[in-house]
Protein backbone atom coordinates (compact mmCIF):
# COMPACT_ATOMS: atom_id res chain seq x y z
CA UNK A 1 0.00 0.00 0.00
CA UNK A 2 1.16 3.46 -0.48
CA UNK A 3 3.47 4.45 2.68
CA UNK A 4 3.07 7.87 4.96
CA UNK A 5 -0.22 8.51 3.61
CA UNK A 6 -3.08 8.54 6.14
CA UNK A 7 -5.67 5.99 4.04
CA UNK A 8 -9.17 5.82 4.78
CA UNK A 9 -10.95 2.24 5.25
CA UNK A 10 -14.72 1.68 5.99
CA UNK A 11 -14.39 -2.17 5.73
CA UNK A 12 -12.50 -5.11 5.54
CA UNK A 13 -12.44 -5.37 1.54
CA UNK A 14 -11.40 -1.75 1.42
CA UNK A 15 -8.30 -2.40 3.83
CA UNK A 16 -7.30 -5.81 1.37
CA UNK A 17 -7.45 -3.40 -1.53
CA UNK A 18 -5.24 -1.13 -0.57
CA UNK A 19 -2.85 -2.86 1.61
CA UNK A 20 -3.36 -7.08 0.90
CA UNK A 21 -4.82 -9.53 2.63
CA UNK A 22 -3.48 -11.85 5.89
CA UNK A 23 -1.02 -13.41 3.49
CA UNK A 24 0.48 -9.70 2.16
CA UNK A 25 0.22 -7.15 4.99
CA UNK A 26 1.66 -7.11 8.33
CA UNK A 27 0.27 -10.13 10.11
CA UNK A 28 -0.39 -7.54 13.60
CA UNK A 29 -1.53 -4.68 10.93
CA UNK A 30 -3.94 -7.19 9.34
CA UNK A 31 -5.67 -8.83 12.13
CA UNK A 32 -5.58 -5.59 13.78
CA UNK A 33 -8.10 -3.76 11.37
CA UNK A 34 -9.74 -6.99 10.66
CA UNK A 35 -10.57 -7.32 14.50
CA UNK A 36 -11.51 -4.06 14.54
CA UNK A 37 -13.98 -4.21 12.10
CA UNK A 38 -15.74 -7.34 13.49
CA UNK A 39 -15.71 -5.55 17.00
CA UNK A 40 -17.72 -2.92 15.59
CA UNK A 41 -15.42 -0.72 14.07
CA UNK A 42 -16.53 1.26 11.33
CA UNK A 43 -13.91 3.74 10.09
CA UNK A 44 -10.37 3.54 9.96
CA UNK A 45 -7.18 5.52 9.14
CA UNK A 46 -4.07 3.41 8.11
CA UNK A 47 -0.86 4.78 8.16
CA UNK A 48 1.63 2.33 6.27
CA UNK A 49 5.39 3.24 7.74
CA UNK A 50 7.48 1.40 5.37
CA UNK A 51 9.16 -2.27 5.32
CA UNK A 52 10.23 -4.31 8.24
CA UNK A 53 14.18 -4.31 8.40
CA UNK A 54 14.26 -7.68 7.83
CA UNK A 55 12.46 -7.57 4.57
CA UNK A 56 14.07 -8.16 1.12
CA UNK A 57 15.57 -4.98 0.06
CA UNK A 58 13.39 -2.93 -2.50
CA UNK A 59 14.81 -0.45 -4.78
CA UNK A 60 15.58 2.47 -3.24
CA UNK A 61 12.68 5.63 -4.29
CA UNK A 62 14.49 8.02 -5.72
CA UNK A 63 14.58 11.17 -2.82
CA UNK A 64 12.94 14.44 -3.26
CA UNK A 65 13.91 17.39 -3.37
CA UNK A 66 15.47 18.54 0.21
CA UNK A 67 14.09 15.26 1.68
CA UNK A 68 16.50 12.99 3.63
CA UNK A 69 17.30 9.23 4.04
CA UNK A 70 15.96 7.42 6.26
CA UNK A 71 18.08 7.54 9.49
CA UNK A 72 20.03 4.17 10.19
CA UNK A 73 20.95 2.40 13.15
CA UNK A 74 24.55 0.97 13.74
CA UNK A 75 24.49 -2.19 11.35
CA UNK A 76 22.88 -0.58 9.03
CA UNK A 77 19.12 -0.80 9.76
CA UNK A 78 16.33 2.09 9.38
CA UNK A 79 15.81 3.23 12.47
CA UNK A 80 11.94 1.86 12.95
CA UNK A 81 10.85 3.96 16.31
CA UNK A 82 11.72 7.05 13.73
CA UNK A 83 9.52 5.59 10.87
CA UNK A 84 6.63 4.93 12.93
CA UNK A 85 6.90 8.58 15.06
CA UNK A 86 7.13 10.32 11.60
CA UNK A 87 8.17 13.72 10.88
CA UNK A 88 6.62 17.31 9.30
CA UNK A 89 8.10 18.48 6.53
CA UNK A 90 5.71 20.74 5.63
CA UNK A 91 2.27 19.99 3.68
CA UNK A 92 2.20 16.82 1.69
CA UNK A 93 5.31 15.83 3.80
CA UNK A 94 4.44 14.44 6.70
CA UNK A 95 5.06 10.56 7.68
CA UNK A 96 4.05 8.17 10.63
CA UNK A 97 2.22 9.06 13.18
CA UNK A 98 2.23 13.24 11.79
CA UNK A 99 0.09 12.29 8.96
CA UNK A 100 -3.06 12.00 11.75
CA UNK A 101 -2.43 15.50 12.40
CA UNK A 102 -4.61 17.12 10.29
CA UNK A 103 -7.57 14.34 10.16
CA UNK A 104 -10.31 15.83 12.85
CA UNK A 105 -12.54 12.55 13.01
CA UNK A 106 -9.60 10.10 14.75
CA UNK A 107 -10.88 9.53 17.85
CA UNK A 108 -8.33 6.66 18.76
CA UNK A 109 -4.77 6.13 18.27
CA UNK A 110 -2.98 2.41 18.11
CA UNK A 111 0.13 0.77 16.59
CA UNK A 112 -0.52 -2.50 16.37
CA UNK A 113 2.21 -4.84 17.92
CA UNK A 114 4.52 -1.84 18.48
CA UNK A 115 6.02 -1.88 22.35
CA UNK A 116 8.92 0.39 21.75
CA UNK A 117 8.60 2.96 24.43
CA UNK A 118 9.41 5.59 22.54
CA UNK A 119 6.86 4.86 19.98
CA UNK A 120 4.26 4.45 22.75
CA UNK A 121 5.72 7.55 24.09
CA UNK A 122 5.17 9.62 21.13
CA UNK A 123 1.66 8.16 20.90
CA UNK A 124 0.92 9.06 24.26
CA UNK A 125 1.56 12.73 23.74
CA UNK A 126 -0.11 13.29 20.47
CA UNK A 127 -2.99 12.13 22.38
CA UNK A 128 -2.13 14.43 25.10
CA UNK A 129 -1.55 17.33 22.98
CA UNK A 130 -5.04 16.93 20.92
CA UNK A 131 -6.81 16.29 23.75
CA UNK A 132 -9.64 14.57 21.79
CA UNK A 133 -7.68 11.53 20.83
CA UNK A 134 -6.89 8.15 22.94
CA UNK A 135 -4.04 5.97 22.61
CA UNK A 136 -4.76 1.92 22.82
CA UNK A 137 -0.85 0.62 23.44
CA UNK A 138 -0.09 -3.23 22.81
CA UNK A 139 1.99 -4.71 26.22
CA UNK A 140 4.66 -7.21 25.05
CA UNK A 141 3.90 -10.79 24.18
CA UNK A 142 5.69 -11.88 26.84
CA UNK A 143 6.76 -11.54 29.79
CA UNK A 144 9.40 -12.92 32.40
CA UNK A 145 7.93 -13.34 35.91
CA UNK A 146 3.79 -11.69 36.89
CA UNK A 147 2.86 -9.17 35.29
CA UNK A 148 3.38 -6.59 37.81
CA UNK A 149 7.24 -6.61 36.47
CA UNK A 150 5.88 -5.81 33.25
CA UNK A 151 7.26 -2.58 31.76
CA UNK A 152 4.34 0.02 31.35
CA UNK A 153 4.19 3.20 29.49
CA UNK A 154 4.29 6.63 31.56
CA UNK A 155 0.06 7.30 33.12
CA UNK A 156 -1.79 9.47 31.08
CA UNK A 157 -5.44 9.94 30.81
CA UNK A 158 -5.08 9.95 27.40
CA UNK A 159 -4.41 6.41 27.00
CA UNK A 160 -4.85 2.62 28.05
CA UNK A 161 -1.83 -0.29 27.87
CA UNK A 162 -3.23 -4.19 27.35
CA UNK A 163 -2.18 -7.31 27.96
CA UNK A 164 -2.23 -10.21 27.20
CA UNK A 165 -1.81 -10.83 23.69
CA UNK A 166 -5.17 -12.52 21.93
CA UNK A 167 -5.15 -15.93 19.81
CA UNK A 168 -7.13 -15.80 16.81
CA UNK A 169 -7.66 -17.91 13.48
CA UNK A 170 -5.03 -17.15 10.86
CA UNK A 171 -5.99 -18.58 7.32
CA UNK A 172 -2.23 -19.75 6.18
CA UNK A 173 -0.99 -20.14 10.11
CA UNK A 174 -3.77 -21.38 12.17
CA UNK A 175 -4.54 -20.40 15.74
CA UNK A 176 -1.59 -17.52 16.67
CA UNK A 177 -1.25 -15.04 18.87
CA UNK A 178 -1.71 -10.95 18.17
CA UNK A 179 -1.98 -7.95 19.86
CA UNK A 180 -5.07 -6.93 21.39
CA UNK A 181 -5.24 -3.38 19.89
CA UNK A 182 -6.83 -3.72 17.16
CA UNK A 183 -9.79 -5.90 18.69
CA UNK A 184 -9.96 -3.04 21.64
CA UNK A 185 -10.26 -0.25 19.21
CA UNK A 186 -13.47 -1.89 17.56
CA UNK A 187 -15.16 -2.34 20.68
CA UNK A 188 -14.43 1.75 21.73
CA UNK A 189 -15.54 2.22 18.38
CA UNK A 190 -18.93 0.15 18.57
CA UNK A 191 -19.55 1.72 22.13
CA UNK A 192 -18.91 5.23 20.71
CA UNK A 193 -21.62 4.62 18.49
CA UNK A 194 -24.05 2.84 20.51
CA UNK A 195 -23.67 5.14 23.96
CA UNK A 196 -22.18 8.31 22.78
Amino acid sequence: GPTNEAVLCTNWSQFVKAFGDFSQASTFLAHSVYGFFNNGGSRCFVVNVGAPDDAPAAPAAPLKEGEKAPEKKPGGKVDRDGLYIGKDNGPGQKSGLKCFEEIDEISLVAAPGVTSPAVQDAILSHCESRKDRFAVLDSPETINGGVDRLVRPRDSKYGAYYFPWIQVYDPEKGNIFVPPSGHVLGVYARTDNERG
